[in-house]
Parts: C-alpha cells; sequence; structure tokens
C-alpha cells in the first residue's frame, strides 16, 4: 500500500510572543492551529486508499518528484499547479472551506431525506440545521472577504470527532474524495505540460481545463472495479467528482475568477458526466444519478447566495437540463 506523498508546507506563520512579532517563514517546520491538522497526517495516503488499483500509477507519478505544498498564509480559495517546478500548491484556507461547505451540504442532504419531497423547509427556523448552517455562513464570508477568520470554537469540526455528530466522519470521507479529484486535476496539468502564460487565449485555456478534468476522473475512474468494492464505490468517486467541482462554483461566481480562462462550473459538470456518468433516459432516477443530484443542489445554494439571476421554481424535466440552464446563467453572470 502507498501511504506516502511528498508533502510540504511551503508557507507558515511562526509566531514568537516572547518576542512580539509574526513572520512567514518558507521551507521550515511549523505548528499550525487548524481543525483540518488532522486530516493533512493522512491526506498523503488518502489518495492511495480512494484508487487502490491505481498504486504503480501513483508511485510513478511520486517519482517523477512531483510533489504537494500546503500554504498556509494565502488567504483566498488557493489550490493550483505550478507546472514547472511540479508542485500542487493548496491553501490552508482552501482546505477549511471546503470541509465547511462538504458538512453543511451533508446536513441539507439529510434534512431532505428525512422530509421526503415536496416539503419546504425553512433553514432559518430549523433548529437541526442551525450548526451546519452557521459553519457555512463562516466559511461563505471568509470566501467573499477573501480573508480567513479563526474557525468558530462553538461550531461542527474535524479534530472533535468524540462521536457525537456522525456528519463529521462522513464529512472527512467526502472531503477526502473531493479533494483528491482537486488534486489529480492540478498533476493533470503538469503531467500534460499545460503553459501557464497568462496571455494563453480564451480556447486555449478551455482546453487545458478539459484535459485536466478528463485526466483526473480517468485515473480515479478507470479500472475502479478492479478495487472489488461494488457500485458504491463507484458512486462515491463520482460524488467526490461533483463535490469538487460544485464547491468552486463559489470561486466563480463570488470573485470572477474564472472570467476570462476557465469553462463555466456547469459546463465542466456537464463534460464530466456525459462521459463518465450519464443520467439514465428513464423516469425515475438511479443510484448512479446521486452525484448529479448533490451536484444540483450545491450549485443551487451558490446561486441564492451569489444571487445570481435565476429561476428558482422552474421545474426541470432531469438534471441535465438543470445544469444547462445553469451553464447559461454562469455565463450571462460572467459578461
Amino acid at each position: 500500500m502507498l501511504d506516502a506523498w511528498p508533502i510540504e508546507f511551503r508557507k507558515g506563520i511562526y509566531e514568537d510572543k516572547s518576542r512580539g512579532f509574526t513572520r512567514i517563514t518558507y521551507g521550515r517546520t511549523f505548528h499550525l492551529t487548524t481543525p483540518v491538522a488532522p486530516l493533512l497526517k493522512t491526506l498523503a495516503s488518502s489518495v492511495g486508499q480512494i484508487i487502490p488499483e491505481k498504486q504503480a500509477e501513483l508511485a510513478a507519478i511520486i517519482k517523477k518528484d512531483i510533489g504537494i505544498r500546503i500554504d498556509a498564509v494565502s488567504q483566498d480559495f488557493y489550490i493550483a499547479a505550478h507546472v514547472e517546478q511540479r508542485y500542487v500548491n493548496v491553501g490552508l484556507a482552501a482546505l477549511e472551506r471546503i470541509w465547511a461547505y462538504t458538512y453543511f451540504y451533508l446536513a441539507i442532504l439529510d434534512l431532505f431525506q428525512k422530509n421526503g419531497p415536496g416539503v419546504l423547509i425553512n433553514l432559518l427556523n430549523n433548529h437541526e440545521i442551525q450548526p451546519a448552517r452557521s459553519l457555512a455562513i463562516w466559511a461563505l464570508t471568509c470566501e467573499k472577504n477573501k480573508s480567513q477568520t479563526p474557525w468558530p470554537e462553538d461550531l461542527p469540526r474535524p479534530d472533535k470527532d468524540d462521536g457525537s455528530d456522525d456528519h463529521i466522519g462522513k464529512t472527512n470521507s467526502y472531503f477526502y474524495n473531493a479533494l483528491c479529484f482537486i488534486v489529480l486535476h492540478e498533476i493533470g496539468h503538469i503531467v500534460s505540460e499545460h503553459s501557464t502564460s497568462k496571455f494563453m487565449d480564451r480556447e486555449s485555456s478551455y482546453k487545458c481545463e478539459y484535459q485536466a478534468d478528463e485526466w483526473a476522473a480517468t485515473f480515479m475512474l478507470e479500472g475502479w472495479e478492479k478495487a472489488s468494492r461494488g457500485e458504491k464505490d463507484f458512486i462515491g468517486r463520482c460524488t467526490g467528482i461533483a463535490l469538487g467541482l460544485s464547491i468552486l462554483a463559489g470561486v466563480e461566481l463570488y470573485h470572477h475568477e474564472a472570467k476570462d480562462d476557465h469553462p463555466t462550473i456547469a459546463e465542466r459538470l456537464l463534460k464530466f458526466f456525459d462521459k463518465f456518468c450519464r443520467e439514465s433516459a428513464g423516469p425515475i432516477a438511479e443510484m448512479r444519478e446521486f452525484p448529479m443530484y448533490f451536484a444540483t443542489i450545491i450549485i443551487h445554494g451558490h446561486f441564492m447566495n451569489a444571487g445570481i439571476p435565476f429561476d428558482f421554481r422552474k421545474k426541470y424535466e432531469d438534471f441535465t437540463d438543470y445544469l444547462i440552464a445553469a451553464h447559461r446563467a454562469m455565463v450571462e453572470h460572467k459578461g
């Protein structure tokens, strides 16, 4: 079993209270005061655990000196490939927000399952959802302000899993699957030796993003049966990919980061589902469509929070129609 990936902390904040100063350090060991710190200890091995049938290929990638670096200073949602230096830079702020968003959307799913179809749920008055809602509000505020404030002490957090909250363990699992795809997407840029020029034309940039998505999805899904875990494993991997892409919609909608050089998240989801996990043609949804269902919930939430013009009451024939409408709304939003 592959249990190590070359991970290092690229930047860290070093505080010396006795001397009264704070400084940014590079390439040294430092203490991380973040609730996701326990997850970082197993981040290196999580990719191998999610796709065990690709151990040899993972080992080959590592031998090519492709590493992962954690940036504990950046306040923005920052996950990017440094192609020439051959490493993926992962912002600690992004990791915290991904976990918080994942926790919230899983809590929303639980509410839907408990109440059934057609039931109107008031999130403002529902006591059960308030911890998850407050956590999402904190993450969203950090997102919009591009400033990571300390994790609220009284809200759910991954380093306080005492068994009283079964959402935490479930969130950790989804978090790893989503992060697996996000990191592999960036590795896809490195393996494909994509240009990082800011002057790349939009068509070429879009092509690079589609290629990186396909490389990562193929890496996660090609030969999934060899893991001998059943179709539930396939659905879980697809859900991780859908979650990883859908959460990135926040970057697109709140900051216009994808205005020129990235296709819309809805279009990237459509391409992924069309190639790897197509929607069924019948009137009854199949279990394999759960990733599409989950993605539409997240996109819908982002639309509402970002105030994107969208017909929230319209009934769509299927998930694909919804994502097509979402793509059009995102294009109009980008102008």
